[in-house]
């Protein structure tokens, strides 16, 4: 078989899963080899070799030679995804997938002309971030080739459509699986909700990964003097040394850094404070992008607070999940008013209704998902 020449039988052929990333760091891959193990659809897995990928896997990961580095340098960056690029390509002629599953728009740019030639119309992009590479007008152009020339391209977040080209390829996958949203729908719920609305102290959560520095840094300094307010960041992130700093040269007292935290454990963990914090900085990744903080949000029944002007805030001021402020300017007195004036019932109401909407998004990805691989 020559390079410039890949005879594929697409009948019975593996789909190649192609992350770049370890499991751990990308778990919006799950869904897909969930989909792909029920179903009985043959695959391989394309990323960084780990633990967790082998466990999930099996013998089915295929490990990038060289481990990729998210702190480096862009220009260093840049050159990683061009080899991660080069090698990805040896793969899929070595074995002759049927179909290809590629994820980032970083890497959908790297293959664009080598997915149009081999591939056309067989293979989906699935987005779920802003890339600084969009900055350069070539890779904007290859972006929106890659995309035309899809099956589907999937993105987390139809805000993304306020910096992506224009296309009827775009469906969306929420980052939630159905057993949460399941979960967010059922009785139970109501029952326990609510464990700690008559908490003197209201608890503030940040959880996941911990970046938008200033962001942050704002909302400590706006609750610094208020004792009804406490706010704790639980997991890890390249912000969470500055924050610490912060904290320490600002004397915020009322701040908590529990650190790392395991994943099966993220459920009892947000059940032990009142709201969720997701406020962000201004840049055009946080403005349009849907966080996990929103669906634990609803799914918890915890109210979340975020920034106005960002697509988040967008949702949450349509289904009422939260608090959208401007600025925290005045944050105590407008979490104070929020929760005294908060209609329980009505808010579980809205979480229902927007987790609905999200279960019906997701399963118009799973159809499209199964209709591309069984095609």
């Amino acid at each position: 078989m020559g390079a410039c020449s890949m005879k594929r039988d697409f009948n019975g052929k593996k789909v190649l899963i192609l992350c770049g990333a370890e499991l751990e760091k990308a778990p919006y891959v799950l869904p897909y080899i969930e989909l792909l193990k029920q179903n009985s659809v043959p695959f391989d897995v394309l990323c960084q070799k780990s633990q967790m990928a082998v466990d999930v896997v099996g013998e089915n990961v295929i490990g990038f030679g060289k481990v990729y580095d998210g702190t480096a340098p862009g220009w260093k960056k840049f050159l990683m995804m061009l080899e991660q690029a080069k090698f990805a390509k040896r793969v899929i002629r070595k074995n002759g997938y049927g179909k290809v599953i590629v994820f980032t728009a970083q890497k959908g740019i790297f293959l664009s002309r080598f997915l149009k030639k081999n591939y056309f119309g067989q293979y989906v992009l699935d987005i779920r971030d802003y890339t600084p590479l969009l900055r350069i007008p070539l890779c904007n152009r290859l972006l929106k080739s890659v995309i035309d020339n899809s099956a589907y391209t999937v993105i987390s977040s139809a805000g993304f459509k306020r910096w992506l080209p224009e296309s009827d390829k775009y469906i969306v996958c929420h980052n939630t699986s159905f057993e949460m949203i399941e979960y967010g729908l059922c009785d139970k719920i109501e029952k326990e909700r609510g464990k700690h609305e008559s908490s003197q102290v209201t608890k503030l959560l940040t959880i996941g990964q911990i970046r938008d520095t200033e962001a942050n840094a704002a909302v400590i300094d706006a609750i610094q003097t208020d004792k009804h307010l406490e706010m704790y960041f639980v997991g890890s992130g390249n912000s969470v040394p500055s924050l610490e700093s912060h904290c320490r040269d600002h004397n915020s007292e009322r701040v908590t850094f529990a650190g790392r935290y395991h994943k099966k454990d993220e459920q009892s963990i947000v059940e032990q404070y009142d709201m969720i914090n997701s406020y962000m900085n201004h840049d055009i990744n946080s403005d349009s992008l849907l966080t996990n903080r929103l669906y634990l949000s609803a799914i918890l029944r915890k109210p979340i607070l975020v920034r106005k002007g960002t697509f988040q805030a967008k949702l949450v001021e349509h289904y009422g999940l939260g608090l959208a402020v401007e600025s925290v300017d005045t944050l105590s007195s407008d979490i104070k008013c929020y929760l005294e004036n908060i209609d329980m019932s009505r808010y579980d109401s809205n979480c229902k209704r927007f987790l609905n909407d999200v279960k019906a998004e997701n399963r118009q990805w799973e159809s499209s998902i199964l209709s591309f691989v069984n095609g």
